[in-house]
Parts: structure tokens; C-alpha cells; sequence
């Protein structure tokens, strides 16, 4: 295998690595604005590693994902201060949830919405409709769009996730 191909490799690897993350827990990305795995996805999209549908799909499971975990943290015993959704620091996410019908029966009935607020009332509030799009935006506007511009510990955390994935591959179990 050449150089070249192992660079290629790795640096799928670890657009794969992180576009997994980014469904499978959104919350850091969502919620943390030093988030490193937003600035690794950022740095990937800007410099198209990552293509627009894979992004956009890997958006949008992470979204609904978003909304499931949102709707969890709404359910008794509720945080203090948030007893409802239209509290939630990005309600968009709950929003794009209920739109897309993830949620059924005892489950949607549970949401718990401000006094005279409707499902219907709630997503034509919060819901955006070009939600996906919007968040591609944020991070078009990361200052990462130039190859290198990662700070040192998370382009610490990248080179350790490539040596992670080339030693395994050099000495399989």
C-alpha cells in the first residue's frame, strides 16, 4: 500500500469515525460551542472530505436523534427550570423531530408544551424548515476552512485517531 492510499484510508477513517459520532451522540456537537468533533466535521466538509448528501444525511439522523434525546430529558423528574419544550435551548431539534412523526401515541402525548401551545403550534413556532441546510451554514462559517487550521489539541485528538486506526491495521488481533 503507498503512502498515498494509507493517507486516503486514514483520513476516511476518520471522517467515518466522526460522522458516526455525530449521529450516535449529537448532543457535544449540538450544545458545545468548542465542540472538537464540530470543528474536525467543519474542517472535513470545508476542505470536501465530506460531501454535502453524506453530510446531510449524518445531519439529519443526528437531529432526530437530538429531538428523541430532547423529548428524554423533558420527561419527569424534569430539570429545574425546564418544564416545558419551548424551553429547550434549540427547540428546533424537538421540532423537526415531531415533523418528521418519529414520535407516536403515550409518546408524543408526553411532550410537554407551554400552557395553550399545540404540537401543530409548537413546530409552525420552532420548526425550520431548511433546518439541515441552516447547520451546513454554521459550519461553512467556522473559521476551519483552511487545511491546518485545527488548534493543537484537536489536531492532537485527529493524529491519534489515524495512529489509533493504522496501528490497528498493522497488527490485527
Amino acid at each position: 500500500m503507498t503512502h498515498i492510499n494509507l493517507a486516503n484510508d486514514l483520513t476516511d477513517k476518520v471522517k467515518t469515525d466522526a460522522l458516526e459520532m455525530l449521529k450516535n451522540e449529537p448532543e457535544d456537537f449540538f450544545y458545545n460551542p468548542n465542540s472538537v468533533l464540530k470543528r474536525i466535521i467543519a474542517s472535513k466538509y470545508n476542505n470536501h472530505v465530506i460531501d454535502d448528501e453524506t453530510l446531510d444525511k449524518a445531519l439529519e439522523s443526528a437531529v432526530l436523534k437530538q429531538g428523541e434525546n430532547d423529548l428524554k430529558y423533558l420527561q419527569p423528574p424534569r430539570k429545574e427550570g425546564l418544564s416545558y419544550a419551548d424551553f429547550l435551548p434549540r427547540p428546533e431539534f424537538l421540532a423537526y423531530a415531531i415533523e418528521k412523526h418519529i414520535f407516536f401515541g403515550e409518546e408524543e402525548r408526553s411532550i410537554p408544551l407551554s400552557p395553550g401551545t399545540t404540537l401543530d403550534g409548537f413546530c409552525r413556532q420552532y420548526g425550520q424548515k431548511d433546518l439541515i441546510n441552516n447547520l451546513k451554514k454554521e459550519l461553512r462559517q467556522m473559521d476551519v476552512e483552511k487545511p491546518g487550521s485545527l488548534n493543537d489539541n484537536e489536531q492532537a485528538l485527529l493524529d491519534q485517531l489515524e495512529i489509533d486506526d493504522f496501528m490497528r491495521r498493522e497488527n490485527p488481533s
